[in-house]
């Protein structure tokens, strides 16, 4: 296992991403993910607190109820382009492993101080190095592959480039006007089936998987029609 910190969080073409980074260094991960986690990590890096509790300050509350404490997040598995994790719990005295989205467990871990590590093979497979552009831009290249510039460049600096309240504002609002249209039943089944896969496709990028499932059981039903 590779343990990697987090360094930064960006945002582009109305994706959020999380970036991991080897502590030599060497090697950089991005993961995107949802609006909500990128609003908890965000306060986490700028050191800042909401004035009510979020999501993850209360899963924090209910853990040091039971006298538990969050050890480490490892970035196990990585499928269908999803990354699995599992977060690492201690609690009296034993060890549990929970399988967790990598996005909730980054931002139980920054509440923790705890660390992240990722296995080498996905890491590799995911992974990359960050390069300077000519222009001094930096952008990302992944490990095995010849990629244009811009293609990887890492984006707006939510935290750096505008302030934290303005971008914690816009992720409000994308997160209110980025809901998906509702498909309406008529139309052929081929055009259902065609919306359903790419609101499918929105939800993983979204890590929204529990929808991704229910959308995918809805055109395997209508496959078999």
């Amino acid at each position: 296992m590779v343990e990697m910190k987090v360094v930064n969080l960006t945002a582009q073409n109305r994706q959020r991403m999380v970036w991991l980074q080897s502590h030599d260094d060497e090697m950089m991960l991005p993961i995107i993910i949802g609006d909500a986690e990128a609003i908890a990590i965000s306060f986490e890096l700028a050191g800042k607190q909401m004035s009510r509790p979020l999501t993850h300050d209360l899963l924090k509350a209910i853990l040091e109820q039971f006298d538990a404490q969050v050890e480490r997040v490892d970035i196990v598995d990585l499928k269908e382009e999803i990354f699995y994790a599992e977060l690492v719990i201690s609690l009296n005295g034993e060890e549990l492993r929970l399988d967790a989205r990598p996005s909730d467990s980054i931002a139980l871990a920054l509440k923790y101080g705890a660390p992240v590590f990722i296995s080498e093979e996905v890491l590799n497979m995911a992974g990359g190095k960050v390069r300077t552009a000519k222009s001094g831009v930096p952008y990302f290249e992944k490990f095995g592959e010849e990629t244009e510039e811009a293609e990887f460049e890492m984006g707006e600096d939510m935290l750096h480039d505008s302030g934290l309240e303005d971008a914690v504002r816009d992720l409000i609002t994308a997160a209110q006007v980025d809901e998906e249209e509702p498909f309406e039943d008529d139309g052929s089944v081929a055009e259902r089936i065609a919306h359903l896969r790419d609101l499918m496709q929105k939800a993983i990028k979204d890590e929204r998987y529990e929808d991704a499932g229910d959308m995918k059981q809805e055109i395997e039903r209508l496959e078999k029609e």
